[in-house]
């Protein structure tokens, strides 16, 4: 809001505004429609909302996606093929039960 009057380094006096006047600044930011929207992509509004979920649940998607890939090469490498070249032939076969804890 502009200053109306200066009180030098304290701050500046505000003008107290009607209703009607803050109604009508509130309804200059809404268009009329949803093509004037996508039109001038204004802050807020609801093509901008839309463009900004679809960016961030792109993001979050490869992420997910990333992630569980990983996971289940670890999950492999740790249960299939570690045992396979450390435990499997190499410990006696009672002894088998112990790669759980061991990797635990």
């Amino acid at each position: 809001l502009p200053s109306t009057n200066t009180l030098g380094t304290l701050g500046s006096v505000r003008t107290a505004r009607t209703l009607k006047e803050i109604q009508d600044e509130f309804l200059e930011k809404v268009r009329t429609s949803f093509y004037e929207d996508a039109i001038n992509f204004s802050e807020g509004t609801i093509p901008q909302s839309i463009v900004v979920a679809c960016v961030i649940g792109c993001v979050c998607g490869t992420v997910a996606y990333a992630y569980y890939y990983v996971l289940d090469y670890f999950l492999e490498l740790v249960w299939t093929e570690l045992p396979s070249k450390w435990v499997v032939d190499v410990w006696p076969e009672r002894w088998y039960v112990l790669w759980i804890p061991l990797v635990s």
